[in-house]
């Protein structure tokens, strides 16, 4: 049960495979050194995808979901409780303007108070929740420039082996 899960295979590497296992049934012609030396290329290849494929899972689909899931209904959650409370406090002071009654005047300033402490708290709170999405806001920032990061030593992988396959296959021993 504690056997470390074995990664599946990318196309890559599957391809790599299948040419070195073709080389090998070939043995000791122009062909299967071709094969063999193209298949050793596409394993590189398929494991620098592999771990370019982990990297992005790493640095931006795990941030990204985890602020989708957990952050955001709580944004909107906020936003919307917050909008209910400026209404409530709105309403009151509305009510409290066209009030004459002196005696409904205190009990709206009253109403008008706990309306604002309420608005103010909810307000505090929004505002604890959106530092959060900051924070998310800078992992993911950092996660783009590492993906960036890992894509361009994707690309320099593939150049030098595609270059190295060139090299070797131009030859004139091949």
């Amino acid at each position: 049960m504690d056997a470390k899960k074995t990664q599946k295979l990318t196309t890559s590497e599957l391809f790599g495979q299948l040419q070195q296992s073709l080389a090998q049934d070939l043995p000791g012609t122009n062909l299967s050194i071709a094969l063999s030396q193209y298949g050793i290329a596409e394993v590189e290849i398929g494991q620098a995808e592999r771990q370019l494929a982990t990297d992005i899972q790493k640095n931006i689909l795990t941030i990204t979901k985890d602020y989708l899931t957990g952050i955001w209904p709580d944004i909107q959650r906020n936003r919307r409780s917050m909008e209910a409370a400026r209404l409530d406090y709105d309403a009151v002071c509305q009510k409290r303007s066209r009030c004459t009654d002196l005696t409904k005047q205190r009990a709206l300033d009253a109403e008008k108070e706990n309306k604002k402490a309420k608005l103010d708290e909810q307000i505090e709170f929004t505002r604890a929740v959106l530092k959060q999405a900051t924070g998310v806001q800078d992992k993911l920032t950092s996660g783009l420039k590492e993906m960036a990061a890992t894509q361009m030593r994707f690309y320099t992988i593939c150049l030098d082996q595609m270059k190295m396959l060139t090299e070797k296959l131009e030859n004139p021993k091949f």
